[in-house]
């Protein structure tokens, strides 16, 4: 449990800086009406529980939805989520991430809306990671933020024909590797 006052309140903007320590709430559809009555100044309550880890291990979040793959079994909770049947429905760009009964992680971006893909639906979707091993996996965010990245190369053709500014991402490090001296 924390409790906050509310310091500024932003919508429709497409890009918003976040400090350090600074917690933001956002919200679409239905539940915009939810955060109206708050105002500047106005005190909030956080209470936030979770099973199975240490939230003060954590330094950032990225949350994803809906859920593809639970326990090895397709299980699409997109309405249940707050996603529309059009949108788990439609062929979209998607980037999924999931995990392997042997605690692989597979990433896997699908382009869309261009004439060579036309993207993925959620059930697709579900279906490309179960055939990649794949036991849990959840949708993360696509259209034309789906963007893979290799050093400075971009490994797949995002819809928007360039990398889309985005609030956050992902980024996996691997340890360097040096130079082999006695190799030829």
């Amino acid at each position: 449990d924390a409790e906050f006052a509310i310091r500024k309140i932003v919508s429709d903007q497409e890009t918003l800086a976040i400090e350090p320590g600074e917690i933001v709430i956002g919200a679409r559809g239905t539940a915009v009406e939810s955060l109206k009555p708050l105002g500047v100044g106005s005190p909030i309550r956080l209470k936030w529980t979770t099973a199975g880890f240490d939230w003060k291990q954590i330094d950032h979040v990225v949350s994803g939805g809906p859920y593809l793959l639970r326990g090895g079994k397709v299980l699409i909770d997109a309405e249940e989520s707050g996603f529309g049947k059009s949108f788990a429905e439609s062929r979209h760009p998607r980037t999924a991430m999931g995990i392997t009964r042997s605690g692989d992680v597979i990433w896997l971006p699908t382009d869309g809306r261009q004439e060579f893909s036309k993207g993925a639906t959620l059930a697709e979707l579900a279906g490309l990671m179960a055939a990649q091993g794949c036991v849990d996996a959840v949708n993360l965010d696509g259209g034309g933020s789906t963007t893979i990245a290799m050093r400075t190369l971009v490994m797949n053709k995002p819809s928007d024909g360039r990398e889309r500014p985005v609030a956050n991402g992902v980024l996996l490090f691997d340890a360097p590797v040096k130079p082999d001296p006695t190799a030829a």
